[in-house]
């Protein structure tokens, strides 16, 4: 099972980062399970970290700006790419994404509701945990991504 992963540079809430660690435990039970992240501060380097205990291989897709580089441990660096792209791949690679905004509400210019949307559209499941741990469902039709632009 290969997860892609996306959240905000401010990191997981604590409920957050208990919801996260029991899905990533639930879903090792795979032969092989993979965890693809942007190798940012936050969410990103927190999942990766969670995932490396767990026996996850870890593949990190940086961007090309430097700023906010988290150069987690990883099994497989892969080149660095701009942000959209970069969240492009790591949706398009995975069998799921896991979405750990720092709001509910979607916030325009965000990467990770950017990265949720383009999962959306690309039909790859989904799960949203909200900064209070629960899976938020997602019911809503897949919206057309916008352009990125700002942080996370």
């Amino acid at each position: 099972m290969i997860v892609g992963i996306t959240g905000t540079t401010r990191g997981l809430t604590a409920a957050q980062r208990e919801t996260l660690r029991q899905v990533l435990a639930d879903l090792a039970i795979s032969a092989r399970p993979e965890l693809h992240h942007g190798d940012c501060v936050g969410v990103d380097e927190q999942a990766a970290t969670i995932a490396w205990r767990l026996g996850y291989w870890i593949v990190g897709h940086p961007a090309d700006d430097p700023d906010g580089r988290a150069h987690s441990t990883c099994n497989l660096l892969l080149a660095p790419r701009d942000s959209a792209a970069r969240n492009r791949d790591i949706v398009d690679v995975a069998d799921l994404l896991i979405g750990c905004p720092g709001g509910e509400e979607e916030w325009p210019g965000s990467g990770t509701w950017y990265t949720i949307n383009y999962a959306r559209t690309s039909g790859v499941p989904l799960l949203v945990v909200s900064p209070s741990g629960r899976i938020l469902e997602d019911t809503r039709q897949p919206a057309t991504p916008a352009p990125q632009e700002g942080t996370r």
